[in-house]
């Protein structure tokens, strides 16, 4: 290194040069194509027109000297180059650092942020309510909650109508922009009016005799129980089949059959009526898990956040 040449020459060096490289439109446009991979979403995404798009991205191209993306035959849309791949983790880099700056830069001022949150039914009433009691009584956060099928909330999230997605399953976009956080892994508890224990049966007994009320055919869970009956030889003897949980509790309090909850809401439902409501075993060996899921360019930092309590 030249040794007349001090610290601030070379910042100074640096600046025109990357004046003279490209503007910081074009490289939030090649983040927003990367993550869609596909110039038609990441032009609403953006707002933007799709030529103007195109234009911005072949003159990011043109002033690296080298392609970013190659179009993939069928309807694969387009994907990033090897060059692409690895310049789309220096540019996440800059857009985390400029969030960081424009966050310092409003520090003082008043800005409303916004949670469209979808919640499938096998969520947690606790959970929601956790975190209803952080986001509602700050004035300058809102939240909005969707509670629908997982099914439908993956459309949601991949049409961005919502920012965060909390479900049981994990969603299948072939977008691999999504970020997924476990949140919880719970035991199944089997829980019931205590009329049904009255007799001593075995757990095979339990399930082949009494009216068991089983969650959505779709759900993990009942996959998971599926699998455990299997495992253990047994012929459940299924009367309802019910994806949200608060209903499975109702009829489950009322004696119309035995519910298989989760260990919060297991909880719940003995503490209605300690004298007669109870949870009889832990399915030790099912399980279920519940994750955070969003687009990777979302800040999910608060989110997480309220689970670490």
């Amino acid at each position: 290194m030249n040794p007349n040449i001090v610290g601030s020459d070379i910042k100074i060096k640096q600046l025109k040069e990357l004046r003279n490289s490209f503007n910081y439109q074009q490289l939030l446009y090649f983040l927003a194509a990367a993550q869609e991979l596909s110039i038609s979403k990441a032009a609403r995404m953006l707002g933007v027109g799709q030529p103007g798009l195109s234009q911005q991205l072949q003159k990011f191209e043109d002033s690296l000297g080298e392609p970013l993306f190659v179009k993939s035959r069928g309807r694969a849309g387009m994907k990033l180059t090897a060059f692409g791949e690895e310049l789309l983790r220096h540019a996440d880099r800059v857009r985390a650092v400029s969030w960081d700056f424009l966050q310092a830069s409003q520090k003082d001022k008043y800005v409303l942020k916004r949670y469209r949150i979808g919640a499938s039914p096998t969520t947690p009433v606790s959970v929601l309510a956790h975190i209803s009691h952080h986001i509602i009584p700050d004035p300058q956060r809102r939240m909005s909650l969707i509670q629908a099928e997982a099914s439908t909330l993956q459309v949601y999230l991949e049409n961005e109508q919502i920012d965060f997605l909390i479900s049981d399953s994990l969603p299948q976009i072939s977008n691999k922009a999504i970020d997924r956080h476990l949140l919880m892994t719970s035991s199944i508890y089997v829980c019931c009016h205590k009329k049904f224990t009255s007799k001593k049966l075995t757990p095979k007994e339990i399930f082949e005799k009494c009216p068991l009320i089983f969650p959505g055919p779709d759900s993990p869970l009942a996959k998971a129980l599926d699998e455990y009956f299997h495992r253990h030889g047994i012929s459940p003897n299924i009367h309802a089949e019910i994806q949200d949980p608060s209903m499975q509790m109702n009829l489950a309090s009322l004696g119309e059959g035995i519910a298989f909850l989760n260990e919060t809401s297991a909880k719940e439902f003995v503490n209605r009526d300690k004298a007669n409501f109870k949870c009889i075993m832990n399915l030790e060996d099912v399980k279920i898990s519940l994750y955070l899921c969003h687009y990777r360019h979302m800040d999910a930092s608060y989110m997480m956040s309220l689970f670490s309590n």
